[in-house]
């Protein structure tokens, strides 16, 4: 894929997330302080936006920077299913699972009707493990949405957008495993 291809599929997607928040050019445009003709020569792929540009585009559709480029770099994200059969880790032995590996619990609390959002993580350079005690919980990763039920995990990588919410009855009881990424190298000039 050329550049200027990669530019239309960014220009493309912003254009369908603008169309899916039932946003004009005009509107877009007053929301992200750009002009109109601006946001639709970025829309075409005739321009190659700056990064604080689509910050501000993505700001304006509610979206991180990053979900532009979800079909340019898609982010690797790897759920399994838990298996429930005599032989195989039960949600309950989960803490069993993680024993020596640095681990946190998150409780994900059911405020009023409808989903809500109970939890909302910032990127980092992590690899995140996220394995569901008791649930459900609902797991957004680059607009992609994940159902955990009790003995599922999600692993992805911690750069990608994500955010999580309860949208049961019950409190909802996840174990999250940060593992740190390594630097990547710089070379040194010679």
């Amino acid at each position: 894929m050329t550049e200027r291809e990669s530019w239309r599929c960014v220009g493309k997607r912003i254009r369908n997330l603008r169309k899916e928040n039932r946003l004009t050019l005009k509107q877009l445009a007053v929301g992200c302080d750009l002009s109109p003709n601006a946001i639709s020569l970025v829309e075409r792929g005739e321009v190659a936006p700056t990064v604080l540009t689509l910050c501000k585009i993505a700001h304006a559709l509610g979206v991180s920077a990053g979900s532009f480029f979800h079909e340019l770099c898609p982010t690797e994200v790897i759920l399994t299913r838990a298996v429930q059969g005599r032989d195989q880790p039960q949600p309950e032995n989960a803490f069993h699972l993680l024993a020596g590996r640095g681990f946190s619990t998150a409780s994900f609390p059911r405020e009023g009707s409808g989903c809500s959002l109970s939890g909302q993580m910032s990127s980092t350079r992590m690899t995140q493990m996220v394995l569901c005690v008791s649930g459900p919980i609902e797991y957004d990763v680059d607009d992609q949405c994940y159902v955990l039920d009790p003995g599922d995990s999600l692993t992805f990588n911690g750069e990608a957008f994500h955010r999580w919410r309860n949208p049961g009855t019950e409190t909802g009881v996840a174990v999250m495993v940060l593992t740190p990424q390594p630097e990547p190298a710089l070379q040194e000039a010679e």
